[in-house]
């Protein structure tokens, strides 16, 4: 190894001190290479401190923070035939399908925060986070059942049924800020807005409907009924102007607002400065009126 290492350092020894010198076009002739002393450079390089080195400067690449995606799992399953109550809480877009062969709930994702729970005849679905447009986003998810005989709705929830079967009869019940419109011919039996969502039932078949607002929210129903019960409180506002009934009673308070159709007979209450406005001339009228409270004729015919 010794002998080896001394071989090397005579090859550097002669590389140095016996270079090309380079050729001079103009003067044809060799020009005398650059004096150099090729002890010192090997003596400078056996010398030289490692701190003095060159040495390749490193890229430091920082590694970004690893993120772990979102839980989305596809969802399409069935659920049991008995299934004909709905409660939702929270802020989900639901689209019930009415008249389907099988009972079906089906969504785009899974949501980490999103429950959904079968028990006895019953659904129960509800979303915890609170929803923005830019991070949170609405579940939406669509529901197919045979039946509907109860519907609650609590949060900002939106909620659209379609071709519902209501032949048992369909209790309405909203404690909630959202939206909630059921289309087709809908055998409604009972409403209860405790909160401030729109409320709108375009083709309403029943024999009796009893309406309970009790805060500032919106109630509109069209169709026909045979006897109409309505309880209006704390600026509620009743639309059933286009809601023909053979009887109705009318108990409004605290600034609350009824219109109605009565073509039989009509007993209206009014109080508190709140407002009955009725829309024919009805058979029978009993009207009673006290600390403000009316309960006018705004035309006939309509």
């Amino acid at each position: 190894m010794k002998r080896f290492g001394t071989i090397c350092v005579l090859v550097m020894v002669t590389q140095l001190c016996f270079a090309s010198m380079p050729y001079n076009s103009n003067s044809r002739s060799y020009s005398s290479p650059t004096p150099r002393s090729g002890c010192s450079l090997i003596k400078r390089y056996i010398m030289q401190r490692p701190s003095e080195a060159p040495r390749p400067r490193s890229r430091m690449v920082r590694a970004s923070p690893y993120v772990p995606p979102i839980k989305r799992i596809p969802l399409n399953r069935t659920i049991p035939a008995c299934v004909d109550s709905v409660f939702i809480k929270g802020g989900i877009d639901l689209q019930i399908m009415g008249n389907q062969p099988c009972n079906r709930i089906a969504l785009r994702c899974a949501y980490e925060d999103l429950t959904v729970k079968v028990c006895n005849n019953s659904i129960y679905i509800s979303y915890n986070k609170p929803v923005s447009c830019n991070q949170n986003q609405r579940p939406q998810i669509r529901l197919s059942l045979s039946s509907l005989r109860q519907l609650v709705v609590a949060g900002d929830s939106c909620v659209r049924g379609c071709n519902l079967n209501t032949c048992c009869g369909l209790e309405l019940e909203n404690c909630g800020c959202g939206t909630i419109c059921l289309e087709g011919p809908v055998q409604l039996v009972r409403v209860t807005n405790s909160g401030s969502a729109n409320i709108c039932i375009p083709n309403v078949r029943s024999d009796h409907i009893h309406i309970l607002a009790t805060r500032a929210g919106v109630v509109r129903l069209r169709g026909s009924t045979n006897l109409l019960l309505i309880r209006a409180f704390q600026e509620a506002y009743v639309d059933t102007r286009f809601l023909c009934s053979n009887t109705a009673m009318v108990q409004a308070s605290d600034r609350a607002l009824v219109t109605l159709k009565p073509l039989g007979s009509l007993q209206a209450f009014a109080s508190g400065m709140s407002n009955v406005y009725y829309y024919v001339t009805p058979g029978n009228l009993y009207q009673h009126t006290m600390i403000s409270g009316n309960v006018f004729q705004m035309g006939d015919g309509w």
